[in-house]
């Protein structure tokens, strides 16, 4: 069984524009965005889907019946670093409150740039919350939350 880790693999980036989400974004719409990643902390990106339940229950016994209902796409929570360098805070310059567009994700691939066939996860939506951590004796980070509105999962990118 091949295992791996997301740190050194995973990559992700805010795009404004994705002409054909469902089928993937291309090579030169993802080069266009921010790449996030260098920004991320280790624990940074989170994108958890939930399902409901649908009660299915009936007479013929006392055990309650459920079925799968509708999945989720839920919210996009990315924890991303600041740069003292205005010119270099990429990330919080990319996505500050009410921003649309993509969040595009790929699960492996290491440092290598992004390549045409590559399996990515795209969640469209926007920012609907950008907010500066405490101050302390860290790196000073600040958490978005992004609401996603459709999630294409496993589209290939485009050449």
């Amino acid at each position: 069984m091949g295992r791996k880790g997301t740190t050194g693999e995973s990559r992700f980036w805010h795009i404004p524009t994705c002409a054909a989400p469902g089928t993937g974004p291309t090579v030169a719409e993802i080069a266009a965005g921010t790449e996030l990643t260098p920004y991320s902390t280790r624990d940074g990106f989170d994108a958890p889907q939930t399902a409901s339940q649908i009660d299915a229950s009936d007479a013929s016994t006392r055990r309650n019946k459920s079925i799968p209902g509708n999945i989720e796409a839920g919210t996009v929570t990315m924890k991303l670093y600041r740069d003292a360098v205005s010119a270099d805070d990429d990330a919080w310059a990319a996505l500050p409150l009410d921003t649309a567009g993509y969040i595009v994700e790929r699960e492996f691939g290491g440092t290598a740039a992004v390549a045409a066939a590559q399996k990515v996860n795209v969640f469209k939506g926007s920012v609907s919350s950008r907010s500066p951590q405490a101050w302390g004796a860290e790196a000073r980070k600040f958490v978005v939350e992004w609401a996603v509105e459709t999630l294409y999962e496993g589209v290939a990118v485009q050449a």
